[in-house]
């Protein structure tokens, strides 16, 4: 007779449609795996990817249908960052105002680390399989946050302006967004002559950057917007754009997300 108990099904795993029978004793091992991978720094963790692909090159065909996932995710959706530039504005604006000065030149330092984490983790998602309409909120978002920069005040201001005359990193980030642009996105910005319009938003932050003297590679970011035959030529950058997407792929970020 046949055994009229239902069989337990075994679980498909998030990388394809193989399921994952395994023992307890294989899971507990599994999830060391994990706890050490987890400790790697990336470079440990690209050369490991390596050489594994190289020892058994069935990986490499994991590695490119996750890799094409976390493409197909990115282009199929559009991210605002307007709350993290709220949230610098009120960094520079409200949390610390009523310190006193000395304690404001204590907090600068935490200030602009977050400034540069914040800057950082927005181009981070703005990359080449990013949406469109993201990149343009991406830059967009820098600009805001440099405006705010500029205008911070008090002994918290005058700090953060001494950081940002050699700290270059809004700049970096903006650069690196718009080189993630295709031509036309890079026309729609420059040539669009709305009241509205981030280019002139970028102009007027220029003027910002040359009165308070800082951001001092702003203008060669701008203008990368004007150059029809730019192009990244830095291999290392979009091999480092892959790997931040697999890592970004697991995380969540303090950002407003909507579908496509």
């Amino acid at each position: 007779m046949f055994d009229s108990q239902p069989t337990k099904r075994a679980r498909a795993n998030t990388a394809g449609d193989a399921h994952d029978a395994s023992t307890p004793a294989e899971q507990d091992h599994l999830s060391q795996t994990r706890t050490n991978a987890e400790q790697l720094d990336k470079a440990s963790l690209v050369e490991l990817v390596a050489q594994a692909v190289r020892l058994h090159p069935d990986i490499e065909n994991l590695l490119d249908s996750t890799l094409h996932r976390i493409h197909e995710r990115e282009g199929n959706r559009v991210i605002s960052f307007e709350g993290l530039s709220g949230s610098i504005w009120k960094s520079l604006n409200v949390t610390h105002a009523r310190l006193s000065g000395s304690n404001q030149y204590d907090m600068a330092g935490e200030v602009c680390r977050e400034i540069n984490e914040t800057v950082e983790s927005i181009a981070a998602r703005c990359g080449p399989s990013a949406n469109p309409k993201t990149r343009f909120n991406g830059l967009s978002v820098l600009r805001k946050i440099g405006k705010s920069i500029a205008y911070a005040v008090d002994t918290l201001g005058h700090e953060v302006h001494k950081q940002y005359q050699w700290d270059t990193s809004l700049e970096e980030a903006m650069a690196k967004i718009i080189r993630s642009m295709e031509r036309e996105e890079r026309e729609s910005i420059r040539w669009d002559e709305g009241p509205d319009a981030l280019w002139f938003k970028l102009l007027e932050l220029q003027d910002l950057a040359e009165d308070f003297c800082i951001f001092v590679e702003l203008n060669d970011a701008v203008a990368l917007l004007e150059d029809e035959d730019d192009e990244d030529d830095d291999d290392d950058d979009d091999e480092d754009e892959d790997v931040d997407e697999v890592e970004d792929f697991y995380q969540e970020g303090e950002y407003y997300e909507e579908e496509v």
